[in-house]
Order: structure tokens, then sequence, then C-alpha cells
């Protein structure tokens, strides 16, 4: 894993902690996503209007829910610096000041694409979110990541 460029950007991926926010209810009652909460890093300067964000379920504390991609949307303009909102279930993380990427056309994906499914493929098992669980957002994919990830949802 090396520095991110535009040039391999395929998507950026966000993860979703259930513990944290339920994303499995956003996701049921296809509620849209206008916005995300990021870590400060490097990758803010390249984030740009039109890019594709993928959301990616961590484990959370029922094991009926899917561990893995769950979703997307696409980064409708330049980032925000505000509090974490309403939504979270910590009063720490609704408070805390942090970069946020504003977004729109939220799509809920109707299967997940597993972390057992991206494990079982040769180009998956080499995402960022598996290789670097704990990484701050955003994570990425590269292009030929995403294509892979695509073909495993069509054919799903």
């Amino acid at each position: 894993m090396g520095r991110v460029s535009r040039d391999d950007l395929g998507a950026w991926v966000v993860k979703a902690n259930p513990a944290l926010w339920d994303v499995h209810a956003a996701r049921a009652a296809n509620e849209p996503l206008d916005r995300w909460r990021l870590a400060e890093s490097y990758r803010l300067d390249l984030l740009a209007r039109g890019d594709r964000l993928l959301v990616w379920a961590t484990r959370g504390p029922s094991t009926r829910q899917p561990v893995g991609f769950i979703g997307e949307a696409t980064v409708a303009g330049p980032l925000e610096i505000d509090v974490g909102g309403g939504d979270w279930k910590r009063s720490a993380d609704r408070e805390q000041v942090r970069p946020h990427v504003p977004l729109r056309r939220t799509r809920w994906w109707r299967t997940a694409v597993t972390i057992e499914e991206c494990r079982g493929d040769p180009v998956l098992r080499t995402i960022e979110v598996l290789q670097a669980p704990r990484i701050g957002n955003p994570s990425w994919l590269t292009d030929a990541q995403l294509n892979a990830l695509e073909d495993l949802r069509e054919g799903a």
C-alpha cells in the first residue's frame, strides 16, 4: 500500500461502525447520507466533487448484520469543518469538530459484498480496509479493485 494518487483512484471507502452509528438502520430506512466525517490526512486534498464513495460496515454488536460493502454515495463538494451531529450514539462523537465531506445520491445496496467475499477474491483481498483496518477515513480502492468489486456485485 502506497500513497493514494488520483491516477489509480477507483473509489473512496469510508468505514461505518454500527457501535457508534446505526448504519444498518439507515440502510433499512433508505436514509440518504448528506455528509461523512473524515480523519485529518493528505487524502483530504485529493477528494473531488463527483468522486464515488463506498460505505464499508464494520463488525457491530449484532452478528446478523453484514460486514463489508453496503452502499455508496457521490462526493458533492468541498470539505466542511463541523461537529459530528445528532446521529452519533456518544455525545463526545456528536461534539467532535472534524472535516466532513458533503455527499449526494446515496444508494444502499440490496445485497452486501461481504468481508468473506472480499477475502476470497484475489484482487479484493488486497484492499486497504482489510490490510489496514484501523486506518482513518477515507480509505480507497484502486481502479482494478473497484472493477473486481463490480464483478462480484454483478454475480450476486
